[in-house]
């Protein structure tokens, strides 16, 4: 059986990266995996594993992450059945932290309050990715902005509310050395005109 999924890894940090290589390797059904360590800035390393992807599907996943055996299979096959572009999971914590997270509403609304997808790794159509322009370069949290941009083109998503991605917490966890709230400030600036709509985020 041919593979429908690329798992895309664009690494920095090798002494992960074996871990979350197998991970891919021990999924249950027929993956593809493309691994980038160039020198280029991380999201130019991810939008060149996608573009040369030749699967229907795509997964970014972060080389100090993983992904549980069932992950390609358990979203393929939500895809399948609810003709979904775009498949996400809960995330389970490991490292310094333990814990579950729930991943939140794919809406333009609740995106706009915060990353309710949590982290980069999600089952994607990679052609719909590619109409959207891939990853932005030029914003921290370029996949806060690729979430934001389907949810404006009314891509059709689906959560299942199992935790399939084991997401690493630890020292060196995160790409950006800038404050969250800076972050965030970018992300809806580059969407200001829906989040004219919304009411101001605030913090407890």
């Amino acid at each position: 059986m041919a593979a429908r999924v690329t798992v895309c890894i664009p690494s920095h940090r090798p002494a992960m990266l074996a871990e979350a290589i197998a991970s891919v390797h021990a999924q249950t059904v027929p993956t593809n995996l493309l691994v980038s360590a160039s020198e280029d800035w991380w999201p130019h390393k991810l939008n060149a594993l996608i573009e040369i992807a030749t699967t229907e599907f795509v997964i970014v996943l972060c080389d100090d992450d993983h992904l549980q055996p069932t992950y390609v299979a358990e979203t393929l096959a939500a895809a399948d059945a609810t003709g979904a572009q775009l498949v996400y999971t809960d995330y389970e914590f490991f490292g310094n932290h333990h814990d579950i997270k729930s991943a939140g509403a794919f809406t333009v609304e609740a995106l706009l309050q915060h990353n309710t997808l949590l982290a980069w790794t999600a089952l994607v159509h990679a052609p719909t990715l590619r109409r959207l322009g891939n990853f932005d370069p030029s914003i921290a949290y370029q996949d806060w902005d690729m979430w934001l941009r389907m949810a404006h083109a009314n891509v059709r998503a689906t959560h299942l509310a199992r935790a399939l991605v084991r997401y690493r917490k630890w020292d060196g966890c995160g790409g950006y050395q800038i404050p969250y709230a800076d972050a965030r400030h970018a992300v809806l600036a580059k969407h200001a005109q829906c989040a004219l709509a919304i009411q101001p985020y605030r913090t407890a």
